[in-house]
């Protein structure tokens, strides 16, 4: 930046302050993506609730948007359908989950989406 005009010097520290962000950024949807898996190793489950109760319950964490809830919910139906087999919509609903979490997967990893079904199987199994 020495034979830099200040015009030229301006652009190229917002240009540096915009990656160090972008960077930072990237960092911290790799810390929230790990917490998230964490909750397929470290879930406790809550007695079972009647399913309309479970379903509403489940697409209010789904409404959120918000990605640890959607691995709960992810969590606790493949728990129950273990235990015993979903209904339609419960089981619509643990696809829907799943599909979220990959898309996210795919965006922060940088995964296709075969490897982030692969991943996130590997994660939950």
């Amino acid at each position: 930046m020495k034979n830099a005009s200040p015009i030229q010097a301006f652009f190229i520290s917002k240009i540096i302050e915009h990656t160090k962000a972008a960077i930072w950024e990237d960092k911290l949807h790799m810390l929230t993506l790990e917490n998230t898996l964490l909750v397929f190793n470290d879930r406790e489950f809550e007695p079972l609730l009647p399913w309309n109760q479970r379903y509403r319950i489940n697409m209010d964490k789904i409404k959120t948007g918000d990605i640890q809830e959607g691995a709960e919910v992810i969590c606790d139906l493949m728990h129950m359908n273990e235990t015993k087999r979903l209904n339609t919509s419960e089981r619509r609903m643990l696809d829907n989950a799943k599909d979220i979490l990959t898309s996210e997967l795919a965006l922060v990893k940088g995964f296709t989406e075969n490897q982030a079904i692969d991943f996130l199987n590997e994660e939950v199994y």
